[in-house]
C-alpha cells in the first residue's frame, strides 16, 4: 500500500511540475549583402502580447542581458558588435534598477567581412523574456538554433 501511495505521489508530482513550455518569442533571420564584401546579419524577434525581452546592455544587478556568440572562423571576421534599436528604459521594482527592454518586436544586426567563399558560420544567442511590468515570471534563457550561411 505504501509503494502504491508513493508511486501515485510521484506521478502526481511529475504531472503537476512538468508545466508547459513557454515560447513567447518568434525569430526570423536574413542577410543583407553590400558591395564591399560585407554582409549584415539581421535578427528580428516578434514577442507575444505583454512579453518583453531585455537588451544586451542591461545594467549590473538587473536581469540576464541578451548575449550573442559567434564561433570563430577563417571564413569571416566580425565588424563591430551586435547593434540594436533604441530600447525602452524603465525602473524595475524586482531588480531595483533601470532596465532596458524591447516590447512587441526588435531588430538586431551584426556586420561581418567575408574572408573566403563559401562561408560557413555558426552562432547562438541567449536571452531572458518576461511577461508584464515588474513580473517575476520569466521564460528560461533560450538558445537560438545555430545558423549556417553559404555563399
Amino acid at each position: 500500500m505504501n509503494r502504491l501511495f508513493l508511486l501515485l505521489l510521484f506521478v502526481f508530482n511529475v504531472t503537476i511540475s512538468g508545466g508547459q513550455i513557454i515560447n513567447p518569442s518568434h525569430w526570423t533571420f536574413k542577410t543583407d549583402e553590400n558591395k564591399d564584401g560585407e554582409v549584415e546579419l539581421v535578427y528580428k524577434v516578434k514577442l507575444d502580447h505583454e512579453w518583453h525581452i531585455y537588451s544586451q546592455f542591461t545594467p549590473d544587478g538587473g536581469p540576464l542581458p541578451m548575449v550573442y556568440t559567434f564561433d570563430k572562423s577563417s571564413c569571416f571576421s566580425l565588424v563591430g558588435k551586435v547593434s540594436e534599436q533604441k530600447p525602452i528604459d524603465e525602473f524595475d521594482s524586482i531588480f531595483g534598477v533601470k532596465v532596458f527592454l524591447f516590447a512587441d518586436e526588435a531588430t538586431f544586426r551584426q556586420k561581418i567581412k567575408l574572408n573566403s567563399s563559401p562561408v560557413s558560420m555558426w552562432g547562438s544567442s541567449r536571452w531572458c523574456c518576461t511577461v508584464g511590468a515588474a513580473s517575476s515570471e520569466c521564460a528560461n534563457p533560450t538558445i537560438i538554433e545555430p545558423y549556417r550561411s553559404s555563399s
